[in-house]
């Protein structure tokens, strides 16, 4: 019954999240009743159904709530509902409110509508669901969702950067071009961790770009780039001679033949920051996130791709004339592939 019912669960939290109950309680620095925080939400809102949504939101652990007298079934009025740890995680500002709200959009929750139509063709949603060809075009469209997804990716780095950072060796780049880097957190904390790394290039479409903001202490190690990576002219827009190319969270987006389209200089290396698929029915997250919610997208659903093995990593790669160089896996929802191109590669072996 819990699978069954898990989706009013994510709807409760993205509704209680968005209504910015947590910052109405916070704000009030005392514990509240459902009709105060109706009132405070808006006139439009019964206080007796917000009492079951903040009941049910109590009992997924979102809430303290406290009983009022027994003999009472005004319920709405002499409950009282309080913050805990988790509930404080949601508060304006944080990282996780960005991607609750992001993850339970209500344009990701019509996508999971087309789920059936997505194990039949292998394509996303998104074209019979919301009328565009991919979600990027309709994060082009809705500036709001747009906003919010890119904070949620921020947030999402941030927590995955620290990885990245102890487990690869930057030690001999000089260089680095985050591709597809949304709003600079992750090159930003990678041009501060080595300071001998003397340039660092940021690659986004034009509605990210323009809301990047330059740390002062780096404005002379970054150069922003705005174009898109999948364009036919993306390798005119790409910057050259770059040691090393960034792609998180890249290469699960877009299905294999979208994928393959890049470039890179013979002395240029890769590093793919994605999840590796184990092999077999050993228990992995890779897997649920193939399906589910990747990092932060919808792999099949919204996008028509999907999480790789090892193997169809380095089969891709190969395809786009790349040797995959090695694994590494600090965590299980994080894998660190390098790799570089054949060429050299081959110069090297021979």
């Amino acid at each position: 019954m819990q699978l069954v019912s898990g989706f009013s669960a994510s709807r409760v939290l993205y509704t209680f999240t968005k209504l910015g109950v947590v910052d109405i309680i916070a704000s009030a620095d005392h514990s509240l009743s459902a009709e105060e925080i109706a009132q405070k939400v808006g006139p439009d809102y019964q206080p007796q159904p917000f009492f079951r949504m903040l009941r049910f939101a109590a009992s997924l652990g979102l809430l303290e709530m406290y009983d009022g007298p027994l003999d009472n079934v005004e319920y709405h009025k002499t409950c009282k509902f309080d913050l805990n740890e988790t509930s404080q995680l949601l508060r304006e500002g944080t990282p996780m409110r960005n991607m609750v709200l992001y993850r339970g959009s209500d344009a990701l929750y019509a996508l999971w509508g087309g789920f059936g139509g997505s194990l039949k063709d292998g394509k996303s949603a998104s074209a019979a669901t919301l009328g565009v060809e991919n979600f990027w075009d309709y994060l082009q469209q809705d500036e709001e969702a747009n906003t919010c997804f890119n904070l949620a990716m921020s947030a999402h780095t941030s927590r995955q950067t620290s990885q990245v950072l102890s487990n690869y060796d930057f030690t001999k780049v000089a260089s680095v071009a985050d591709i597809g880097g949304g709003l600079g957190s992750q090159l930003f904390s990678i041009l501060k961790a080595f300071p001998h790394i003397t340039k660092g290039h940021l690659f986004e479409i034009p509605s990210v770009i323009e809301k990047v903001v330059v740390p002062d202490d780096l404005k002379d190690r970054v150069e922003l780039h705005a174009g898109s990576f999948l364009a036919a002219e993306a390798e005119t827009n790409i910057p050259t001679g770059v040691d090393l190319y960034l792609l998180k969270s890249i290469i699960h987006d877009w299905a294999d033949d979208e994928a393959t389209r890049r470039s890179m200089g013979h002395q240029s290396k890769m590093l793919v920051i994605e999840c590796v698929v184990p092999p077999g029915n050993e228990p992995s997250l890779s897997k649920a996130l193939d399906l589910r919610h990747g990092l932060g997208t919808d792999m099949m659903v919204v996008l028509g791709a999907k999480e790789r093995t090892e193997e169809e990593h380095r089969q891709l790669l190969q395809s786009a004339g790349l040797e995959l160089t090695q694994v590494l896996a600090p965590q299980q929802q994080l894998n660190l592939i390098e790799a570089r191109p054949a060429v050299a590669a081959a110069q090297t072996n021979a």
